[in-house]
C-alpha cells in the first residue's frame, strides 16, 4: 500500500479568516446599498410638490376673493383647483410613504389634518358658491329694478317715491361693500317704509316695487352669510398644514444627511479592515504555493502507483464478470425453461425490458415497454382495470412494507385472456422499487377442476336421482311441461308486467329446484336468462323471444339428464322406479274412492276395503312434511358450497295431505325460503363463535294443522334481516322515506325486485325469489308472518286454507308425493 504524507495545519486559519471576510464584505454590501437609499433629488421632488400645493391653494383662496367681487364670471376657477390639489396631494402621500418611525407618525398626522382642512375648504366654499351667486344675482339685478320704478313714478308724477327707491339703491349697494347693522336697519326702515306707500300706487308699480323690495332683501340676507363663509375659508389652516408638510421634510432631509455622513464613515473604516484582511490573505497564498507545489509532486507518485493497482484490481474484475455472465446466462435459461412468466414493471406500470421466454408464450404479445394494465386486462370490465391501476399506483406510492403487501392481496388473482386463465402472483422488489408479477397459465388446470365438478355434480345428481326417485321424475316432468306449454305464452305476453313479473318467478324457483337436485348446467343457464331479462327493464316478445329459448333450455336439461341416464338407464328419470299413471286415471280414481267413503255403502264396507279406500283417496295427495323434508336435504349442499356449516333440518308437526294440483306450486317455491335462510341468514362459522353462537347454523320446521288451516313455521337462528338496509335501497331507488318507513316487515322482505345484496349471482340476489313465494300464497288466500331479530335469527309463519273436496279426505291416510 502506498502511503503519502501531507501535513496539514491542525487548525486550518483560512477558516476564520474566509468567514470575516464574508462578513465583512456583506456589511460593506449592506451600506453601500443603504447609501444608495438616501436620494436627494426625492427630497427636492417632494418640496416642489409642497410648494406647489401652497401655491395652488393660495390661488384657490384668491378666486373665492375674485368670485365674491364678481371678478369671475362663473364658478369653474373654484372647481378647477381642487382635483389638481388632490392629485399633488396624493403624489406628495406616495413620495413619503417610505418614511419610518416617529417621521413617519407625524407625517401621517398632518397628511390627516390636511386631508381635514381640504375637506372642510371644499365645504365651505361649495356654500360660499350657492350664497354669493344668489348675491351677486340681487346685486345685478338691483338698479335694472330701481330704474323700472323710477320710469314708472315719473310718468305718473310721483317723485317721492323714484326718491326713497334711490335712496334704498343706495343704501344697499354701501351694504354689500360694507356691512353693518346700522346700514341694515337704515334700509329695513326704508323698505317698510316703501311698503307703506305702495298700498296707495297703481297695480305695475306694486310688482316692480316687490320685485326691488325682494333682492334688497336677498342682499341684506345673503351678504352677511357670505362674509362668514369668506371669514371662514380664510381660516382654514391649509396653510399651516402645507408649512408642517415643508417643516417635517426638512427635518428628515437633514436626518438621511446624517445618516449618510455616518455610513460613508463606515464604508471607509469597514472597507480598509477588507483590504488588510485581503494582504494578509495573500502573504497566506504565497507561503501556501511552495507546500501545493511539494504535495502535488507526492500526488503524482501516488497516481503512479494507484494506476498499478486499477490495471491488477480490473483483471480480475474481468474474471469475476464473466462467472457472472455465466451464472445470469444460466439463470435466465432456467426461467426461460420454466413454465411460469416472471416480468417487473415500474412506478409508470410499463413492463420492463427483462421478462422470461414464458410471458410472451402467456401474454400473447413481447410485454417490454407495454402497460401492464393494457397486457392483462384487455377481456376484463373498464372499472375492474380502473381498480387494478389505482392499486398499483398506490403501491409505488406507500413507503410502509406492511400497506404494500396488503395492497398488493386487493389485485386480482386471475385472468381471462383470450380464452386462458392466467394466474398472477406479485412481489415488491425493495431494492429496485419494483413490482414482479409471476403468471401461471392455469388453463388446463382450471378446464380440469371444472371437469372435475361437473363429474361431482353428475355424481351427486345421480344419488339424489336415486334415492328421491319419486321427486325427482316430478321435477323433470314438470320442468319439461313448462318449457314446452307454459313458457312459450308467457314469453308471447312478456310486455305485460303481471306476465313478466310471472316469468321471472318461475324461472328463479325452477333454478332453485334444480340446483336443489345439483342440475349443472339448467340453473346456469337460467341463470343468464334471469341475469339478460334484469338488464333491461322492459321487453317485447319478439326480443324475448331472442333471448329467452326453450329449445336451448330443453337441451341443457338433456344433457344434464344424460348424465344419470348414462348410469341408470334411459326410463329412470321418467318412472321413478314407480308405476306411472296418468294424471286422470289418478283423479278418477281419487273421485270413487272419495265419493265410496262419503256415501251410506262406504260406511258399511269391512275394515279392509275401508282401509284400501283411504289409501286409493290418498294417491297423489302431497305429504307437508315430506315436501319440507325434501328441500331441508337441498339446503346442506348450498351451505357446503358457501363454506358454511349447518346442523342437520328438523321437520315436525302434523302429517298433512294436500291436492298437489292445487298447493304444488306453493311448497315448490320455499325452496327460495331454504336458500336465503342459509344464504343470507346464517353466518359463517367464524362469525358465529364471534356471537356466541354454535358454529352449525339451525333451520327448524314445523307443520300444524287447525280448524280448517295449514300452518307452516320455517326459522333458522342466523343475522336475522336488515330493515334499515332495505328501506335504504328503496329510498335509493327513489321511493319517498315517509312512505318506506311505514311499510311492513312483510311488505319489506317479500317486495319484488329487492334484495339485501348489491350484486346478483346464481344463487340469490334478484330480489325473485321470495317474492314468488308470495305470489303462490296469495293465489291460495293464504297470509304470512315475518319475525326477526338483528343475530338472533328470522321466522316465517305461513298460514293455508285447507280445501278438501269432501270432509272424508282430512282422515285418508297420504302418500309421498314430490313437488
Amino acid at each position: 500500500m502506498i502511503k503519502i504524507n501531507l501535513k496539514f495545519p491542525k487548525h486550518p486559519r483560512w477558516l476564520p479568516m474566509a468567514a470575516l471576510a464574508v462578513v465583512l464584505t456583506s456589511i460593506l454590501a449592506f451600506l453601500f446599498v443603504r447609501t444608495q437609499g438616501h436620494d436627494a433629488s426625492s427630497y427636492f421632488e417632494n418640496v416642489t410638490v409642497v410648494r406647489q400645493i401652497k401655491q395652488l391653494d393660495a390661488r384657490w383662496e384668491l378666486d373665492v376673493m375674485k368670485s365674491k367681487m364678481g371678478i369671475n364670471a362663473n364658478y369653474d376657477s373654484l372647481v378647477d383647483p381642487l382635483s389638481e390639489l388632490n392629485r399633488l396631494h396624493e403624489e406628495l402621500r406616495t413620495a413619503v410613504s417610505g418614511a419610518q418611525g416617529a417621521a413617519a407618525a407625524k407625517l401621517a398626522a398632518t397628511d390627516e389634518a390636511f386631508d381635514a382642512a381640504i375637506e372642510e375648504k371644499t365645504r365651505l366654499i361649495e356654500h360660499f358658491k350657492s350664497h354669493n351667486s344668489v348675491l351677486r344675482n340681487s346685486l345685478m339685478f338691483l338698479p335694472t329694478a330701481a330704474a323700472d320704478i323710477q320710469k314708472a313714478s315719473d310718468q305718473a308724477g310721483l317723485r317721492r317715491v323714484s326718491a326713497a327707491v334711490n335712496v334704498a339703491l343706495r343704501e344697499t349697494l354701501v351694504y354689500s361693500l360694507t356691512p353693518s347693522d346700522e346700514a341694515a336697519a337704515r334700509i329695513k326702515a326704508e323698505l317698510d317704509a316703501l311698503s307703506v306707500s305702495g298700498a296707495w300706487l297703481p297695480a305695475e308699480m306694486k310688482d316692480s316695487l316687490g320685485v326691488f323690495t325682494s333682492h334688497v332683501r336677498a342682499v341684506l340676507r345673503e351678504q352677511p352669510i357670505v362674509n362668514d363663509l369668506l371669514s371662514g375659508i380664510a381660516a382654514v389652516p391649509t396653510t399651516t398644514h402645507i408649512d408642517e408638510f415643508d417643516r417635517l421634510l426638512g427635518e428628515e432631509r437633514k436626518k438621511v444627511d446624517q445618516q449618510t455622513q455616518q455610513d460613508g464613515l463606515f464604508l471607509l473604516i469597514f472597507a480598509t479592515a477588507l483590504v488588510a484582511l485581503l494582504l494578509y490573505a495573500a502573504v497566506r497564498l504565497i507561503r501556501s504555493h511552495a507546500v501545493i507545489n511539494r504535495v502535488n509532486k507526492q500526488l503524482h507518485e501516488a497516481n503512479a502507483g494507484l494506476e498499478r493497482r486499477v490495471g491488477e484490481r480490473t483483471f480480475e474484475l474481468l474474471a469475476a464478470n464473466t462467472t457472472l455472465t455465466a451464472t445470469q446466462s444460466a439463470i435466465r435459461n432456467l426461467l426461460d425453461n420454466a413454465d411460469q412468466g416472471f416480468l417487473t414493471i415500474s412506478s409508470d406500470l410499463s413492463v420492463g425490458d427483462q421478462s422470461s421466454a414464458a410471458c410472451e408464450a402467456i401474454l400473447g404479445e413481447a410485454p417490454a415497454g407495454k402497460s401492464i394494465i393494457s397486457l392483462l386486462c384487455r377481456n376484463t370490465p373498464q372499472d375492474t382495470a380502473a381498480a387494478m391501476r389505482a392499486t398499483l399506483e398506490s403501491v409505488f406510492r406507500d413507503s410502509d412494507d406492511f400497506a404494500r403487501e396488503l395492497k398488493l392481496e386487493l389485485l386480482p388473482a386471475e385472468f381471462s385472456l383470450d380464452g386462458k386463465t392466467i394466474k398472477a402472483g406479485y412481489k415488491f422488489l425493495a431494492d429496485s422499487g419494483r413490482v414482479m408479477l409471476i403468471l401461471t397459465d392455469v388453463t388446463q388446470t382450471r378446464q380440469l377442476a371444472e371437469a372435475v365438478e361437473r363429474e361431482g355434480k353428475r355424481l351427486e345428481m345421480t344419488v339424489l336421482a336415486f334415492t328421491e326417485g319419486e321427486a325427482f321424475a316430478a321435477l323433470v316432468n314438470d320442468y319439461q311441461k313448462f318449457l314446452g306449454a307454459e313458457l312459450p305464452p308467457l314469453i308471447q305476453r312478456i310486455e305485460i308486467p303481471a306476465a313478466a313479473s310471472e316469468l321471472r318467478r318461475h324461472l328463479h324457483t325452477y333454478k332453485g329446484l334444480l340446483a336443489q337436485f345439483s342440475f349443472h348446467c339448467s340453473p346456469r343457464c337460467l341463470n343468464d336468462v334471469e341475469t339478460a331479462l334484469a338488464a333491461q327493464p322492459s321487453w317485447t316478445a319478439e326480443a324475448a323471444r331472442e333471448a329467452i329459448k326453450p329449445e336451448a333450455l330443453r337441451a341443457e336439461l338433456e344433457l344434464d339428464l344424460a348424465g344419470v341416464t348414462d348410469i341408470l338407464g334411459p326410463d329412470f328419470a321418467s318412472s321413478g322406479r314407480r308405476v306411472v299413471l296418468s294424471q286422470r286415471q289418478l283423479q278418477a280414481m281419487e273421485k270413487v274412492a272419495r265419493a265410496t267413503l262419503a256415501s251410506e255403502e262406504g260406511r258399511a264396507v269391512s275394515p279392509p276395503l275401508r282401509l284400501l279406500l283411504q289409501t286409493i283417496a290418498g294417491l297423489g295427495m302431497l305429504d307437508v312434511k315430506a315436501a319440507l323434508s325434501l328441500h331441508s336435504r337441498g339446503a346442506p349442499a348450498l351451505a357446503d358450497r358457501l363454506e358454511k356449516q349447518l346442523a342437520p333440518i328438523s321437520v315436525e308437526g302434523a302429517d298433512v295431505g294436500l291436492p298437489p294440483e292445487r298447493y304444488g306450486e306453493f311448497f315448490r317455491s320455499l325452496v327460495h325460503v331454504f336458500r336465503n335462510a342459509v344464504d343470507h341468514g346464517v353466518e359463517g362459522p367464524e362469525e358465529r363463535l364471534r356471537a356466541g353462537k354454535s358454529p352449525d347454523g339451525l333451520i327448524h320446521c314445523d307443520v300444524r294443522e287447525e280448524d280448517g288451516w295449514l300452518e307452516v313455521l320455517i326459522e333458522d337462528d342466523g343475522a336475522g334481516v336488515n330493515r334499515s338496509a332495505l328501506e335504504a335501497k328503496l329510498v335509493a331507488a327513489g321511493e319517498a322515506r315517509s312512505k318506506v318507513e311505514n311499510l311492513s316487515l312483510v311488505e319489506l322482505v317479500f317486495r319484488e325486485g329487492l334484495s339485501s345484496r348489491d350484486t346478483a349471482s346464481e344463487i340469490s340476489g334478484r330480489g325473485v325469489g321470495l317474492s314468488a313465494v308470495k305470489a303462490e300464497l296469495d293465489h291460495l288466500d293464504g297470509s304470512v308472518e315475518v319475525e326477526t331479530e338483528q343475530g338472533a335469527g328470522t321466522r316465517f309463519r305461513f298460514r293455508l286454507p285447507i280445501a278438501s273436496p269432501n270432509s272424508s279426505a282430512s282422515n285418508v291416510s297420504t302418500m309421498k308425493v314430490a313437488i
